[in-house]
């Protein structure tokens, strides 16, 4: 771990995983407050001493002690995008037996198949989890603002 240890932190943002979109997002997050970015290797270029706090926090195959490292029980944002939907889904599940739920933190988790987010959404929704993790995809994501940018629909009534 480099950095502070975060896992005391209460009401920070933790980004978990290795895609371009987490560490994108975590490079981000770090201007804005306190972060723990948990991952295979840190972020690129030299901290900024004038940017609040950041640590990092090697990943772990363990979803629990990554968490209990990372102190996402007590975070204000964690935002999951492991390797695998698998990967993602034990995070998910281990953050949310680990966080009590009158204190649960707001979740992004990317699931990448639409069927298994759908049902993994339905199955938080009759569990009454609250505040609801929110699922998404970022390759989606991506491709609505790709989408939107070339303006199909206009070229079309030419």
């Amino acid at each position: 771990m480099s950095g502070p240890d975060p896992s005391g932190w209460t009401d920070h943002v933790v980004v978990i995983g290795d895609s371009r979109v987490a560490r994108a997002l975590a490079a981000q997050e770090t201007r804005a407050g306190r972060l723990v970015y948990a991952g295979s290797s840190p972020l690129p270029g030299p901290p900024d001493p004038t940017s609040p706090e950041a640590a990092f926090v090697p990943a772990q195959p363990d979803p629990v002690a990554l968490l209990r490292a990372t102190g996402a029980p007590g975070a204000r944002l964690v935002v999951i995008d492991a390797a695998d939907d698998a990967a993602t889904l034990a995070l998910l599940a281990a953050l949310l037996d680990a966080a009590p739920a009158e204190h649960r933190p707001s979740v992004i988790a990317n699931l990448r198949d639409p069927a298994t987010r759908r049902r993994v959404d339905d199955n938080l929704f009759a569990a009454g989890i609250t505040p609801r993790p929110r699922l998404v995809a970022t390759a989606g994501l991506a491709a609505a603002g790709a989408i939107e940018a070339a303006r199909p629909y206009d070229l079309a009534a030419w």
